[in-house]
C-alpha cells in the first residue's frame, strides 16, 4: 500500500498525519528496535518504525510552501475503469493548497519527531524542527482561519472553526514538547478543546493531550485535568467493551476496526502503560480490541491478511493498484481491514459486467448475501467494498501501535 491514502492512489495530509503520530507514539511507547524488517533501509543501525515514520515526514517536508505553509495533498483527482489504474498510467498528480489544518497538523508531527529523531540523525531532527517553527509562523500569521482546500476534497474541513482549535492545539503541543518555549503553553491554553472526542484525522484535540503530557514545560494543573479526562475515556470504552459479546469496543463507521484501535490505544494502553497492575482492565480492554481483530469475533475473521498460523483471514480488498496489478495472493501481508459498518453506502454495489474486472461491492455479490437483518458485526464482505474492506494509512497506524502493545504485554506474561 505505501503511503497512498487508502485504495485511491493521493496521498493526503489528514490521514498520513495521524497514521505519523501513531508510529511516533509506538516508538516512544514500545521503543521497538528491530532493524531488519526487510525494508529497503533495515540495516542502517536506526529503527525500522522510525526508517517508515521518516519516509511519510519527507512527505511533509517535501509539500511546505515558500510561506512556511503546508498543503493538503498529493491529489490523483481522476481514475479510469478499477482494474486499469497505476501511478505511472494516470494523469499527472496536483498538489493541494496551503491551509491552516495542514499546517498544524504537520507542525505538531514534525515538531514530536524532531525530538525522537535527535538521538538517531540530528540533521534530520533539526530539518523537522526547522520546518515546524516556520509553519507555526505561518500558523500565527492566520490565526483565525480553519482553511482546506478544495483539491481531491475526501477529508476537507474548510471553515471548520472547531476543528481549527483542534488543529492548533496539536500544533502547539508538539512546539511545546519540541522547544519548550510558554509561549506554545499559552497558545495551547487559547484553542483549547475539551476532550469530547475520540481522536481522529479531524479531531486532533485528544492527539495533542498526548503531546503535552510528554512536555516538561507543560502546565502540572492542565496535565491533571487531562489524565482525569483520559481516565474518564478509558472507563468508557471498558463499558462498551463489557457490553459487547467479543469485548470489541468500536465506534461503528467507516473503519470500525481501527477506530477500536484508535480508541483503546488513546485511553486504555495509556492506563495500563501508567500502572499495568492497578489498572488490569485497561490492559485487558486494549487486548481484546486486538484479539477481535485476529479473529475472535462473529465471523471468526482475521481482519489482518497474510498473517501465518491464520485459518480464516481477510484476502481482498478495495484498491486501484492492486486491482490493476492483477496481484496474486491480491493482499500483500499485513493489511488491515475496514471492518463491519453498520450503513453501507448504497452506491457500494456490484458491477459483475464491468470491465477489465467485475467488481464485487457491499451489495449484490452473491458471495456475501445481505440484507437489514444481517447482524452488525456481520456487515461486512471480503471483495471489493469499499465501505467495509477498504484500506487506509489511517488505521494502519493505529492498529500497529496497538501489537506494539500486545507485544509488550506478552512479553510480560
Amino acid at each position: 500500500m505505501g503511503w497512498h491514502d487508502a485504495g485511491d492512489l493521493s496521498i493526503y495530509s489528514a490521514s498520513l498525519n495521524t497514521a505519523l503520530f501513531w508510529l511516533l507514539e509506538a516508538y516512544s511507547d514500545f521503543r521497538p528496535a528491530d532493524d531488519a524488517t526487510n525494508i529497503p533501509e533495515s540495516g542502517n543501525g536506526v529503527p525500522d518504525l522510525l526508517d517508515e515514520a521518516k519516509w511519510g515526514l519527507e512527505w511533509l517536508l517535501s509539500v511546505q510552501d515558500p510561506s512556511g505553509g503546508f498543503r493538503n495533498v498529493t491529489c490523483q483527482e481522476q481514475y479510469g475503469a478499477y482494474g486499469t489504474n497505476t501511478p505511472n498510467s494516470v494523469p499527472p498528480y496536483k498538489p493541494g493548497e496551503v491551509g491552516t489544518l495542514a499546517t498544524a497538523r504537520a507542525v505538531g508531527n514534525l515538531a514530536y519527531a524532531s525530538t525522537i529523531f535527535r538521538a538517531y540523525d540530528p540533521g534530520f531532527a533539526d530539518r523537522c524542527l526547522q520546518a515546524a517553527a516556520r509553519g507555526y509562523g505561518h500558523l500565527k500569521q492566520h490565526w483565525s482561519e480553519n482553511s482546506d482546500g478544495p483539491t481531491c476534497p475526501a477529508y476537507r474541513a474548510d471553515g471548520n472553526a472547531e476543528l481549527g482549535r483542534h488543529a492548533r492545539m496539536f500544533a502547539a503541543a508538539g512546539m511545546l514538547l519540541a522547544a519548550g518555549e510558554s509561549r506554545f503553553r499559552d497558545d495551547f491554553e487559547e484553542s483549547f478543546v475539551d476532550l469530547q472526542y475520540d481522536p481522529s484525522y479531524h479531531h486532533l484535540n485528544g492527539f495533542a493531550a498526548q503531546l503535552y503530557l510528554r512536555a516538561p514545560a507543560g502546565n502540572p494543573a492542565r496535565k491533571r485535568e487531562l489524565r482525569d479526562r483520559l481516565r474518564a475515556l478509558a472507563a468508557s470504552s471498558r463499558g462498551d467493551g463489557e457490553k459487547h459479546p467479543f469485548g470489541w469496543a468500536t465506534r461503528y463507521h467507516w473503519g470500525s476496526i481501527g477506530a477500536a484501535f484508535t480508541r483503546s490505544g488513546s485511553y486504555n494502553v495509556k492506563a495500563c502503560l501508567d500502572d499495568p497492575f492497578a489498572n488490569a482492565a485497561d490492559c485487558n480492554q486494549a487486548l481484546a480490541n486486538v484479539h477481535y481483530a485476529l479473529g475472535r469475533n462473529l465471523l471468526q475473521l482475521c481482519y489482518v491478511s497474510g498473517l501465518p498460523g491464520t485459518t480464516r483471514s481477510r484476502s481482498w480488498a478495495f484498491h486501484h493498484w492492486l486491482a490493476a496489478l492483477r496481484a496474486r495472493p491480491h493482499d500483500f501481508p499485513g493489511m488491515v481491514a475496514g471492518g463491519p459498518n453498520p450503513a453501507p453506502d448504497p452506491n457500494d454495489g456490484s458491477k459483475p459486467d464491468g470491465w477489465p474486472l467485475p467488481v464485487w461491492g457491499y451489495w449484490g455479490d452473491p458471495a456475501f448475501p445481505r440484507d437489514g437483518s444481517t447482524p452488525l458485526d456481520g456487515r461486512y464482505t471480503d471483495n471489493d467494498s469499499w465501505s467495509t474492506n477498504e484500506v487506509s494509512v489511517d488505521w494502519q497506524g493505529a492498529a500497529l501501535y496497538s501489537l506494539y502493545f500486545a507485544q509488550w504485554a506478552a512479553r510480560r506474561r
